[in-house]
């Protein structure tokens, strides 16, 4: 605590959080702008190191908050309204948070909830990006790759927008390079997305439909 002059008070501070169950309502997630509405509402094993400062100026007003956190949890499953496909495992997440504005990374291991896919789940990682804009919506980037999968055609389909119809059920070995870009609105609604990927499988087989 330090006295800046003769009407605001600096206040510097570190808070360490050995490991715990924290669920995705707590205060420390709505401050590092991690929404409830994307999570799921299991409970997340984690522990944090936060270093934070703020002024008290007249009114006791609290002002120019800033927070740099770095948080490690066991697993990050997400609400299956978003997606249903893979969770987080042994992540970090580092996040500035300053003012009006904060800026967060996500680098962790991802994994499948069908059990067969992760033939490879040393090389499946995965790394978020996300800041807020003047929209007042979040921007969020993730690259993440896969290496020979074994995935049901299914996923492809839906992940690619394609009718079912045209493509046999099948497994294959999926190999990817993926970068997803997309903006979440102050109503939870997924706005400009934008999926660049490069995709390699063994083999692909069509469904041929015979007119008469």
């Amino acid at each position: 605590l330090t006295k800046k002059n003769d009407e605001n008070y600096k206040i510097k501070g570190n808070l360490t959080n050995d490991k715990t169950y924290l669920d995705t309502n707590n205060a420390l997630f709505k401050i590092l702008k991690i929404d409830r509405d994307i999570l799921s509402e299991d409970k997340i094993l984690i522990d944090s190191n936060n270093e934070f400062a703020f002024q008290i100026g007249k009114n006791n007003k609290v002002k120019n908050l800033s927070i740099n956190s770095t948080l490690n949890f066991d697993k990050l499953k997400f609400n299956k309204n978003f997606q249903n496909l893979i969770y987080l495992k042994n992540g970090k997440i580092v996040s500035i948070f300053k003012d009006k504005s904060f800026d967060v990374k996500i680098d962790s291991k991802y994994v499948f909830f069908t059990s067969k896919y992760n033939s490879n789940e040393k090389d499946q990682n995965i790394i978020l990006k996300i800041k807020n804009n003047e929209k007042n919506s979040i921007d969020i980037e993730t690259f993440f790759k896969t290496n020979k999968a074994k995935i049901n055609s299914k996923e492809i389909t839906k992940y690619l927008n394609i009718n079912n119809n045209l493509i046999k059920d099948q497994y294959i070995d999926l190999e990817s390079d993926n970068k997803i870009n997309f903006s979440i609105s102050d109503k939870n609604i997924v706005k400009d997305l934008k999926i660049k990927s490069f995709l390699k499988f063994d083999k692909l087989k069509n469904t041929i439909q015979k007119f008469k």
